[in-house]
């Protein structure tokens, strides 16, 4: 899950298996496109800032080590939405977004800028080719990325994936390394032993450190290629959103092609049936969210108000920044008007949120075997209705689960509250899951080609190359239901390589099997964006956070672990504060705040 520790960094991602194998089956394509919601205990940020701009050099403020351990946020700036990242001096333009507008027109048309999703309520029936052109030249590519589950079948039997390199003009030769070895030590080691492949996937991870050494001394800089309208020489790429792009710069170049996510990491779920049998509304302050979770709780029929994960990356809901965001906390990082940043966990507002967590563990509204989970039993507990309320990647699919219940559930997003009533805010999550690199060395001729391939895989819905890549042949991998919507065979269940995690398009919402569901859930996207805050470290780098965040975050995490369960009074909160500015939160803040300072000079 989006892992979100304010100030230090936020979220990983949670597994796609799921969005990826019920993709196949058509099922909900919530986030088919764009890599979607969770990593299976893997805590990362939401905006990671180990993969941001190197920018320039400024004076380093010299109060920014000893600000207040808390202070009040009045004066923070938070972006609204997710605006255009400013460039440092000498920095590429982000890519020119450029919507597709060919072939289908979606049911319910999403935002120009991507930031809301079109729905689809059947997949086309008249798919489109989005490329006219062979993108290969006929040679190997090598290619290394990530997966989950069985790896698909090899290409010799596969069908789909020969299909592929027919179409693509090119033998696609893809090592995908199980994700938890990938994200563990495969990726590492690769880096470490300089020998690469001809794409790389890159995970944003702060537990691995990417700095920009590395992309000086073996990474492609695609800035040519793609930095403001050089995009439109690959049209499938220019459809994906702005935002992604914005923490695939290195001292001021463009290394990488994203793997895209929408804005939307984190949703706050509850079984409405619950709030309709017992006469309620969703909360409207925080009052009426511990009220809520209190009456809930049944402890000996073992139902409880809210479920979370234990460990430092979740904190009670803390960390990942369920409490921060309904207390109007800053969304990770803020900025004020001069150029000041000040980290979540600085602020009143923060600390107001941590012992609100306190007084619901207090009042014993937690499942108390929340500790033990890791994302898959959380997510079980929650589908089973043994607690109400949940905070979870879109991803979850409830919606599919819930009907299997007796009685049937009704799972929904709980639209954004504040803690007293006031406009509420929503935190914006990560802005891709990684990027693919090109190694260093490579002809501007072959470059051109391969970004060609990437062209090629990241596809839209809708047309006749994504339908081939993530469903494979028709009449071997797939069939068409009644409505004309893809349904894989058994084959079709094990050929079918997980493209997203090399490239991806714009997400799109999809579902086979209901119309209602993708429709409700753009409805609750508008609402997201509406009060959307970005966290305003995104497109700036620190050193710092790239080499520390992983203790940092481990540190702070335990010790707000320690305060909610009440093993340390809440009086230690400031003092834990102090520690983490010591350890490394104050010169991330001056790194920031150079960074800043030059993209604004």
């Amino acid at each position: 899950m989006d892992c979100q520790q304010p100030g230090v960094s936020r979220g990983t991602v949670e597994s796609t298996p799921a969005r990826i194998r019920i993709s196949r089956r058509a099922a909900l394509q919530v986030a088919i496109t764009g890599l979607g919601a969770t990593l299976l205990a893997a805590c990362g940020s939401a905006t990671p800032t180990a993969s941001s701009p190197a920018a320039s050099a400024a004076p380093a403020s010299p109060s920014a080590a000893s600000t207040s351990p808390v202070s009040p946020a009045a004066s923070a700036v938070s972006t609204s939405h997710p605006a255009t990242a400013a460039s440092v001096p000498g920095a590429p333009a982000l890519p020119t977004h450029v919507p597709i507008t060919a072939g289908p027109a979606p049911d319910l048309p999403g935002s120009a800028d991507g930031n809301v999703d079109p729905v689809f309520y059947a997949y086309p029936k008249n798919p489109f080719k989005s490329l006219a052109k062979t993108p290969g030249d006929g040679s190997d590519i090598t290619m290394m990325s990530w997966s989950f589950g069985a790896p698909p079948t090899p290409v010799g039997s596969n069908v789909s994936w020969q299909a592929i390199n027919k179409e693509v003009g090119a033998n696609l030769k893809v090592q995908l390394v199980a994700f938890a070895d990938y994200y563990t030590t495969k990726l590492t080691t690769t880096i470490a032993g300089g020998s690469l492949p001809d794409m790389l996937s890159i995970i944003n991870d702060p537990t691995i450190v990417l700095l920009p050494e590395f992309f000086e001394k073996e990474c492609v800089d695609l800035t040519p290629y793609v930095s403001g309208d050089a995009i439109k020489d690959y049209p499938n790429l220019a459809a994906i959103p702005t935002r992604p792009w914005k923490t695939t710069i290195y001292d001021g170049k463009i290394f990488g092609v994203p793997q895209p996510l929408r804005p939307y990491f984190w949703w706050f779920w509850v079984h409405q049936e619950l709030l309709d049998q017992a006469g309620l509304s969703q909360p409207k302050n925080a009052a009426d969210l511990k009220k809520q979770l209190q009456q809930f709780t049944k402890p000996q029929q073992n139902i409880w108000g809210i479920g979370a994960e234990g460990g430092p990356q979740y904190a009670f809901d803390v960390v990942n920044g369920l409490f921060p965001s309904i207390f109007k906390a800053p969304n990770n990082w803020a900025v004020d008007a001069t150029g000041k940043f000040t980290a979540a966990q600085e602020t009143e507002q923060f600390k107001a949120s941590v012992a609100y967590a306190l007084e619901l563990n207090k009042a014993g509204v937690f499942d108390p075997d929340g500790p033990g989970w890791n994302t898959l039993s959380a997510r079980d507990a929650f589908a089973a209705r043994k607690v109400a309320y949940r905070y979870d990647g879109l991803d979850a699919n409830y919606w599919l689960a819930g009907p299997k219940l007796q009685p049937p559930a009704n799972v929904k997003v709980v639209l954004p509250f504040s803690n007293d009533g006031s406009t509420p805010d929503y935190f914006f999550g990560r802005p891709n899951f990684g990027f693919m690199v090109i190694r260093k060395g490579t002809s501007d001729a072959r470059v051109k080609m391969l970004l060609r391939v990437l062209d090629y895989l990241a596809a839209p819905f809708g047309s006749e190359e994504y339908l081939l890549l993530h469903y494979g042949s028709k009449g071997v991998d797939y069939n068409l239901d009644g409505k004309g919507n893809p349904v894989s065979t058994n084959a079709g269940k094990n050929d079918i390589i997980p493209w997203n995690t090399i490239v991806g398009p714009a997400p799109v919402l999809y579902s086979p099997l209901s119309t209602k569901v993708p429709a409700d859930y753009q409805a609750a996207e508008k609402v997201l964006f509406a009060h959307g805050v970005e966290d305003a470290s995104v497109g700036l780098y620190s050193r710092t956070l790239a080499t520390k965040n992983t203790i940092l975050t481990q540190t702070f995490g335990d010790g707000l672990n320690a305060i909610i369960k009440g093993q340390k009074p809440m009086s230690t909160y400031d003092g834990l504060v102090k520690a983490w500015l010591a350890a490394g939160g104050a010169q991330a803040k001056i790194e920031f705040q150079q960074g800043y300072a030059a993209a604004h000079h």
